[in-house]
C-alpha cells in the first residue's frame, strides 16, 4: 500500500495522472489541465522547490558542531549494489556517510557505528560491506537494523549510549527528520550532521532529474513521518 501511494504522489506520476485526466473532461477544460501538468513538472523538477520545501522539517532539529561532546558517530548505511565482478560494494551515499561519520568520530575520539542490515537475499550486511570496503576496522557494525526504527531499537544493543549524552547521526538530510525523531522517541539525545545545503544558487532555477529526485524524496519521507507517527513508531511529545 504504501509503495502504491508513493507512485502515485511522485514526480513525474503525478504529472501524467494530471495529463490523463485531461482526456475525460469537456474540451474547454483541456488546456487548463495541460497547464497544471506543466506547472507541476516546472515546479518538481527545479531545485528551489525542495530546497524550500526541506527548510522547514530540517531546521527544527539540532545540529552537531565541533564544541559539542558526543558519546558516539552513528552512520545510517544507505544500499549496497553487486558489481562486474560479482562483488558487493557500498552506493556512493553509504560511502559519503561512512567518511562523514569516520572523519568526525576521529575528531571527536569517539566510536563509530554503521547500522544497516541485510537488505538483499545472500547478500552480507550493509553494515560490514562498508565497513570492509572503507577498512574502517575499528567500527562497531550492527547488521539486524533493515530500516529507521530498527536501527533505534538495535543501537543500544551493540553499544551502550547514555540516554543523557548525546551522539551525531549522519544520514540523508530529509532523512535525517524521520531518524532524529525515531530516536528521540527512545529517549537519546541527538544531533544531526548540519549539510548547511540551504544556499542558493542560479542552477536552483534550472529544472533538472536531480530536481525530481529530491522532491520525491521530501514525498517519501514525509509519508514516512507520517506513517511511523499512526504506528506509534516516534512521537513529537517524548
Amino acid at each position: 500500500m504504501k509503495d502504491i501511494v508513493l507512485v502515485l504522489l511522485t514526480s513525474p506520476t503525478i504529472v501524467l495522472l494530471l495529463s490523463a485526466m485531461a482526456i475525460f473532461v469537456n474540451k474547454k477544460s483541456k488546456p487548463r489541465y495541460y497547464k497544471i501538468s506543466l506547472l507541476m513538472l516546472l515546479i518538481t523538477s527545479i531545485p528551489i522547490s525542495s530546497k524550500l520545501l526541506y527548510y522547514i522539517p530540517t531546521s527544527l532539529t539540532p545540529k552537531y558542531s565541533l564544541d559539542k561532546n558526543i558519546n558516539a558517530a552513528i552512520v545510517l548505511t544507505a544500499g549496497i549494489h553487486k558489481n562486474l565482478l560479482g562483488e558487493y560494494t557500498p552506493s556512493k551515499e553509504s560511502i559519503q556517510r561512512a567518511l562523514l561519520g569516520s572523519k568526525i568520530a576521529q575528531d571527536a575520539q569517539v566510536p563509530l557505528i554503521l547500522s544497516g542490515g541485510r537488505t538483499i537475499d545472500l547478500a552480507p550486511s550493509e553494515a560490514i560491506v562498508i565497513k570492509n570496503y572503507l577498512n574502517l576496522k575499528n567500527s562497531i557494525i550492527d547488521e539486524k537494523s533493515l530500516n529507521t526504527y530498527d536501527s533505534s531499537i538495535n543501537i543500544n544493543e551493540i553499544y551502550i549510549i547514555k540516554k543523557n549524552y548525546p551522539f551525531v547521526l549522519i544520514t540523508e538530510k530529509m532523512h535525517s527528520v524521520r531518524a532524529y525523531l525515531a530516536m528521540k522517541s527512545r529517549g537519546y539525545k541527538v544531533y544531526v550532521y548540519d549539510y548547511n545545503q540551504n544556499n542558493l544558487s542560479f542552477s536552483d532555477l534550472i529544472p533538472s532529474v536531480n530536481g525530481i529526485k529530491k522532491f520525491n524524496t521530501f514525498v517519501y519521507e514525509t509519508i514516512g513521518i507520517i506513517y511511523y507517527l499512526l504506528s506509534g513508531k516516534i512521537t513529537f511529545f517524548n
